[in-house]
């Protein structure tokens, strides 16, 4: 699946709730893109996602956006890091 259709689906699914905890978005997000596409292409197929929904709902510019993902997948990494 290309990354155009994959991030219609990650709009759709997260559109209403995106933005109010970003550790829980880069997960759901992670956990979108893992079903849809090739395991090397997960990480930069995630932000590409997370970043463009970031700025088209207008929670920031596309250097927020990315800021936005460095922080909130480091802490999902490291959240999901702790359980194991």
């Amino acid at each position: 699946m290309d990354k155009e259709t994959i991030y219609l689906q990650v709009q759709k699914e997260l559109v209403k709730t995106f933005g109010a905890k970003p550790i829980e978005d880069v997960g759901r997000v992670l956990t979108i893109v893992q079903t849809h596409t090739e395991e090397s292409k997960v990480i930069p197929v995630a932000q590409y996602c997370y970043t463009r929904l970031f700025v088209e709902l207008k929670k920031g510019n596309a250097n927020n956006a990315r800021q936005s993902w460095v922080v909130a997948s480091g802490n999902n990494f490291e959240r999901r890091e702790r359980l194991f």
